[in-house]
C-alpha cells in the first residue's frame, strides 16, 4: 500500500498463502492513515491585524498532544510556538483540531508554521502553512 491518505483505508490487512495441504502462512498488519491539514495555505499578516491558523487532524488514532513552530525563513532554525510567547494564543479542540492565533503581528511574524500532532506509540503528523 502506497500513496493513501484516506483513513476509510486505516485497518487490518492480512495476507496468507498455502505451501501444502498442511503447511500455511498468514501474516496480518494494521495499517494507520492520518493526516494534518492546514485550513489555508497562505496567510497575509498586516500590522495591528490578527491572524489565525487551523489545523485539523484526520485519524482514528487521538493525538496526545500537539506543537506549533515557526521557521522566519527557509534556512532558519524552527522554534516552538508556545502561549507564553506576547500575543499568540493556543487552542485545541476534540484532541482533532489546533488552531494557533496571533494578534498585532509583525514582519517578524513571517514566514512557515507548522502543527506537528503527536502519538503516545506512533509518529508524529504534520501541517504547514505560510504567513506573508
Amino acid at each position: 500500500l502506497k500513496g493513501i491518505d484516506d483513513p476509510k483505508f486505516a485497518e487490518l490487512y492480512t495476507c496468507g498463502f498455502k505451501y501444502s495441504d498442511t503447511e500455511k502462512y498468514v501474516e496480518s498488519i494494521q495499517v494507520h492513515v492520518r493526516v494534518a491539514t492546514v485550513d489555508q495555505a497562505s496567510q497575509y499578516v498586516h500590522t495591528n491585524a490578527n491572524f489565525k491558523i487551523t489545523c485539523d487532524f484526520v485519524g482514528k488514532e487521538t493525538p496526545s498532544s500537539v506543537t506549533w513552530s515557526h521557521k522566519a525563513t527557509a534556512d532558519a532554525a524552527a522554534t516552538t510556538v508556545t502561549d507564553q510567547i506576547t500575543d499568540f494564543g493556543l487552542e485545541l479542540i476534540d484532541s482533532k483540531q489546533a488552531i494557533l492565533t496571533k494578534s498585532n503581528p509583525s514582519s517578524a511574524d513571517d514566514g512557515e508554521y507548522t502543527c506537528e500532532f503527536d502519538f503516545a506509540e506512533m509518529p508524529s503528523e504534520k501541517g504547514t502553512a505560510k504567513a506573508d
